[in-house]
């Protein structure tokens, strides 16, 4: 069977090794978990205007990873004095892409920063900053945290546990009121939301931590299996 192609939305970078001038960038944690999973990555760059049903239709499934902050006004906010730098463009291309990708039913893998892209498209707020508004002693910017799940998710049959050890966590921001048709899946010891994932599509599934991060990990390989079969099911029903 011919590996699933998986769109994952590139960045726009200011310079990389060996390109000349500016250059399209995307994370190889990312790529490499989802090769050693059986699927096949194609870095999306956002450029131009273009039909997002057309693109996806060349692919089987699309990974959202991590990044900057969004803008608060995508969620009708004004900004909090920790958020002080975003992306618009960045932030329009990845909500078109994904805002076609749920109307297809596309199985969707969103990674932190993605998962907050998820909530937003689907009507959702953030929790801006953090340590202004949840006091729990639970570092979660650059640290390492433990993270329950939901027995009757999509999350849960992915990893295979009610419980993740020690992700890998580097984020300031959080879910907070949920999107249309998604429910909470795992959450830190803290209460906040760490996992999000859509009621009534295939297999739409977002995580706040970075799975990528460890790929040698059980969970992780686990999570990335459970996303590329969900992309092979779907290759069926794509036109090609």
């Amino acid at each position: 069977m011919t590996r699933p192609l998986i769109a994952l939305p590139g960045r726009r970078s200011s310079n990389a090794n060996s390109v000349r001038g500016a250059a399209v960038a995307a994370g190889i944690g990312y790529i490499n978990a989802v090769n050693d999973a059986g699927g096949a990555v194609a870095v999306v760059p956002p450029v131009g205007e273009i039909s997002y049903d057309e693109l996806l239709s060349r692919f089987d499934g699309l990974l959202l990873h991590g990044g900057i902050d969004l803008s608060p006004a995508a969620y009708g906010e004004s900004p909090h004095p920790q958020v002080t730098s975003w992306d618009d463009d960045l932030d329009q291309f990845e909500f078109e892409i994904l805002k076609a990708a749920v109307e297809l039913d596309m199985p969707v893998l969103a990674i932190c920063r993605g998962m907050q892209v998820l909530n937003v498209v689907l009507g959702g707020t953030l929790i801006q900053h953090i340590p202004d508004h949840h006091q729990s002693g639970i570092e979660h910017w650059s640290s390492h945290h433990d993270v329950s799940i939901a027995t009757d998710s999509h999350l849960f049959g992915a990893v295979g546990s009610n419980e993740v050890t020690s992700v890998s966590s580097f984020h300031h921001q959080a879910v907070s009121d949920l999107g249309r048709n998604l429910r909470a899946v795992a959450w830190s010891k803290d209460k906040l939301v760490e996992g999000i994932e859509h009621e009534s599509a295939a297999w739409i599934v977002g995580v706040q931590w970075h799975p990528e991060d460890k790929c040698e990990s059980t969970s992780t390989k686990r999570l990335f299996h459970s996303f590329v079969q969900a992309c092979i099911r779907n290759q069926s029903t794509i036109r090609r």
